[in-house]
């Protein structure tokens, strides 16, 4: 009787009813939560093992490699941005081939532009921003954290290309919406003296204002004038 060559990439390929009915045949229990891989792992040793036992049956030693899908994303040059506080963003970003090409063609160097707006329709309407700033030194690892200005709720980052004659925008992120603070916290400055709520207080609010200021914006002093 000819032997029956049974492929892990065919396994791979079927359904998970169909792994489940094969498991089935094979007398493999599956409960419901049981991972898909986990199950095609379970196939494989019980098929390798009637292989060894039995001449009908056999398990390829030529592991089929799946066909590898790519993102439809991959090779286009895009940005993003994470929002991690008020404060600061993280950016992140990449390049298609062409992009490259033309980009070392033309000696361009790639920066940064923070655009700030005060609403969305703004930037919806495709009106300038109210101001905007350039960060020129990136990272060669395509990501960066970005200090924001706190002047408007609204930003966009641009990623665009420039030399002595040229420059222009290669692709910009979705707007960042920055969350509004309450009006009493954005109005505590080095040398004043907030007054807050008892509950307020118990939360430890000073330490944090006195720790912010401290280590990510100014000397900061309780006493100070």
């Amino acid at each position: 009787m000819e032997k029956m060559i049974v492929d892990r990439g065919h396994i791979e390929s079927l359904s998970f009813s169909d792994l489940v009915t094969l498991a089935d045949e094979y007398g493999i229990d599956v409960p419901e939560d049981l991972d898909r891989q986990f199950l095609i792992a379970e196939i494989i040793d019980v098929l390798q093992d009637a292989g060894n036992a039995d001449e009908d049956m056999m398990v390829s030693a030529d592991v089929s490699e799946s066909e590898v899908v790519l993102p439809k994303n991959y090779n286009e040059t895009q940005i993003s941005a994470v929002l991690e506080n008020p404060a600061w963003v993280f950016v992140f970003w990449n390049l298609s081939e062409a992009d490259r090409l033309m980009l070392k063609k033309r000696a361009c160097t790639l920066r940064l532009r923070i655009c700030s707006y005060e609403t969305r329709s703004q930037v919806e309407g495709g009106e300038k921003p109210v101001s905007a700033y350039e960060i020129q030194n990136l990272s060669s690892s395509q990501e960066q954290h970005v200090l924001l200005n706190t002047d408007c709720r609204y930003v966009t980052i641009e990623l665009v290309y420039a030399n002595a004659t040229t420059g222009s925008v290669l692709a910009s992120t979705p707007v960042v919406e920055i969350p509004e603070g309450a009006e009493y916290l954005n109005n505590v400055h080095p040398g004043t003296e907030p007054v807050f709520s008892k509950i307020i207080e118990l939360s430890g609010m000073e330490d944090i204002l006195t720790d912010q200021y401290e280590n990510h914006r100014q000397s900061f002093s309780k006493n100070q004038d």
